[in-house]
């Protein structure tokens, strides 16, 4: 009896014993070191500011498919996406071959085509079309259709065969429609290309090309393999990336913060939106090819977050800021306001004053310039014109301006005959140079002449239209001078100068078309002798009349000064013109000297200075009443 109670006491111990070391084991694996957070995702729930409390990810896209598995993120995409599905069991069998027609309808899926297939049918040359599976046979029917299935396939498509990585090939290279593309390709350059089917070359070549199908490491592409379903994953997420089909459960925004203690992710938009999204149960953040805490996303990332059928989010990625949405495009904004410059350099600018301040916009290439209503160009623009300004991304691509008109009075100091024509007047406020439109209308004394008919010194009045002129009315300022010709220089712009009655010289310059007469009888200009005297009629600053006087009004010489008394006040002139019988010429206390047009003393008359000397014969001598130097061999 007691050897029994023995036995049954220490079948106890042994029990209690037991389930002490599962529990310590239990204990010690609870008090394993944690695993870095940046390694891992967190559950939702976790303060998106934790940095000592993370909890290790548990759950699984499907149950056969481990934490870290090299295939989990792109059988994650494609599931979220709707290109793959599970198995019974929720397993996704990642290691199991893949059928010829679970590729086909995964392909048709992730090109977006689902919904197209609803309905469709088998070809009539379709063979054994039973042997595809009942779930299978209208994205099969719709791939005949597409070109995916072509070929011996529709004799002998052989649905539940394994499909080989050649295969899976063809069918993608059909679905992106690279056949130009495949045909252009001269090799794969792969060791084992000896292996690939000549119809299947160009493809594999191509999707090389594209990234989408790589070889190993010993660089063979294994024609022959037989591709898995996490293959299948992998190759569908990257027709994904060159296709973009399935979009539409893709959010890409700049990271900001995990609101809702760590329930929500928000985004800021392309659009400038800041919009919050539920994280899923199970969720999943990569950062290139690592999975990583959702606590470790930085303010400011670019991240590509996918959603479930529910609208949340269950996969989060850093992606490349060139991965973003651009911005959408601004409305267009209409401006109004003053024209206050426009600048000619590349093409062009234009300034507007408007209320809130003073804008700068460059005109777009092909800008749209309308003035009053009508086609111009940026020529046509100018200062003070009423404008409306339509903006786009910053550049002017319409002007509506309103002619500005004005009123200008002044004095002709200037003419231009470029091309374009302009004029320069002077007012009191300073000089201002004007285009000349080549349909202005221009008239002197009120006849309508040509821009070369008007002269320098008219008085002017304009009419403009944005800052060109349009009428030009000119009248001629006439003004008299009398006196004895000083110089007279024959050139393209003949000048005269004279000395009138006060010693003072002017120059003017002679019209082309000047009148010149003495004694009645028209002469020519280079006819007048220095110290004739003249009355010359200038109209402006040109002189257009010339009448030479009789030399009976007053006595006089001209020649060079031989010999100086300056006590006396006596000069002595060796005449070339003017009085004859006299060389002598006492010169009058209150006689004037002129010298280049100044007052001057006979101590700066010099010996060999040449002279017109005025004066009158009284008791047979000559008297000098002014004596004006008009040369000096001295210089």
């Amino acid at each position: 009896m007691n050897c029994q109670g023995g036995r049954g006491m220490r079948l106890r111990l042994h029990r209690l014993v037991g389930a002490v070391l599962s529990l310590l084991s239990l204990v010690l694996m609870l008090a394993a070191p944690a695993v870095a957070a940046d390694d891992v995702s967190v559950v939702p729930g976790s303060p998106s500011t934790s940095t000592t409390s993370v909890q290790v990810r548990t759950y699984r896209i499907f149950q056969d498919v481990d934490p870290g598995f090299w295939g989990e993120k792109d059988i994650v995409k494609m599931k979220l996406k709707g290109a793959v599905g599970g198995l019974p069991g929720d397993k996704y069998e990642p290691d199991a071959k893949v059928n010829r027609e679970q590729a086909v309808v995964m392909l048709v899926r992730v090109m977006g085509w689902e919904p197209q297939a609803a309905g469709k049918k088998f070809p009539p040359g379709f063979a054994n079309p039973g042997a595809v599976s009942s779930w299978a046979k209208e994205p099969v029917a719709l791939a005949i259709e597409k070109g995916i299935v072509s070929g011996r396939d529709l004799t002998a498509f052989r649905p539940t065969e394994p499909a080989l990585r050649w295969e899976i090939a063809v069918f993608v290279g059909r679905a992106l429609q690279l056949e130009a593309t495949a045909g252009s390709l001269a090799g794969v350059g792969y060791a084992d290309a000896g292996k690939i089917p000549p119809e299947a070359l160009g493809y594999v070549a191509a999707l090389k090309e594209k990234g989408i199908m790589q070889g190993d490491d010993k660089n063979n592409f294994n024609p022959g393999s037989e591709v898995t379903r996490a293959e299948m994953a992998a190759i569908l997420s990257r027709v994904d990336g060159v296709v973009g089909a399935l979009r539409e459960r893709e959010i890409r925004g700049t990271f900001r913060s995990l609101p809702n203690a760590g329930r929500e992710i928000q985004l800021l938009l392309a659009d400038g939106t800041l919009n919050s999204w539920p994280l899923a149960e199970r969720f999943w953040v990569y950062r290139q090819k690592n999975e990583v805490s959702i606590t470790s996303l930085k303010a400011g990332e670019p991240v590509l977050a996918l959603t479930d059928g529910q609208n949340k989010v269950g996969l989060v990625e850093v992606i490349a800021a060139a991965d973003l949405p651009s911005p959408p495009p601004q409305p267009d904004k209409v401006w109004q306001g003053t024209i206050v410059g426009v600048s000619g350099a590349g093409s062009g600018a234009v300034t507007l004053a408007a209320d809130s301040g003073q804008y700068t916009w460059p005109l777009a290439a092909g800008a749209v310039i309308m003035l009053d209503g009508r086609t111009a160009s940026r020529g046509d623009l100018v200062a003070g014109q009423a404008a409306k300004i339509t903006v786009r991304e910053e550049q002017a691509i319409r002007v509506e301006a309103t002619s500005t008109t004005a009123q200008v009075q002044g004095i002709l100091a200037g003419i231009d005959f470029g091309p374009p024509e302009s004029i320069t007047l002077t007012t009191a406020a300073g000089a201002k140079s004007y285009q000349v439109a080549a349909t202005a209308v221009i008239r002197r004394n009120g006849q309508s002449v040509s821009l070369r008919e008007i002269r320098t010194g008219d008085q002017v009045g304009l009419k403009l239209r944005n800052d060109r002129v349009e009428e030009l009315t000119a009248t001629p300022v006439i003004q008299e001078l009398e006196g004895r010709v000083v110089a007279l220089q024959l050139a393209a712009t003949s000048t005269i100068t004279v000395a009138g009655g006060d010693g003072k010289e002017k120059t003017l310059p002679v019209g082309n078309a000047v009148e010149i007469r003495r004694d009645g009888q028209r002469i020519e200009l280079r006819e007048i002798n220095r110290g004739d005297w003249v009355t010359l009629r200038a109209e402006g600053e040109a002189v257009t009349r010339i009448d030479v006087q009789p030399w009976e009004r007053q006595d006089y010489l001209v020649g060079r000064v031989k010999n100086i008394n300056r006590q006396a006040r006596v000069i002595v002139v060796d005449p070339v013109a003017g009085l004859t019988g006299y060389s002598t010429v006492y010169l009058e206390s209150s006689g004037e000297i002129r010298r280049f047009g100044s007052t001057v003393a006979l101590s700066d008359v010099e010996e060999d200075d040449e002279v017109i000397v005025v004066g009158r014969v009284e008791n047979g001598v000559f008297v000098g009443e002014l004596v004006v130097v008009i040369g000096s061999r001295a210089e």
